[in-house]
């Protein structure tokens, strides 16, 4: 079943321009922002935000969960890489060098391949 957020959740100014997003299973989003170069999760009723990643990013734009494996991919275009945080430990770690600019990101979970 699709459920709705409300949009007046994505209004507030930490949500800025070029910002991506991701939904887990326990009622979080997690999103990216290229204006603090930065990553937050919040639950979906916009409470108890928290930045995850406050520095080392370099305009970070796709976004994807991998709850599996307790990770969170983000494209960081600035740096051209792929890097994720361990979910778990708090670290974060390069998961590629790309040499293009990665924008957007997608996780086949079954498969176990990530996409950009």
């Amino acid at each position: 079943m699709v459920r709705w957020i409300k949009a007046s959740l994505f209004c507030a100014p930490w949500f800025a321009a070029y910002s991506s997003v991701a939904l887990s299973e326990d009622r979080r989003m997690y999103w990216t922002t290229g204006l603090s170069n930065s990553v937050y999760s919040a639950n979906l009723d916009g409470s108890d935000v928290r930045p995850l990643v406050t520095a080392g990013a370099s305009n970070p734009t796709g976004i994807a969960l991998y709850p599996a494996r307790h990770r969170l991919f983000w494209a960081d275009t600035g740096s051209r890489r792929i890097l994720y945080l361990d979910l778990d430990s708090g670290v974060v770690h390069v998961a590629f060098s790309t040499g293009g600019r990665p924008v957007a990101l997608a996780i086949d979970s079954v498969a176990e391949f990530l996409y950009w």
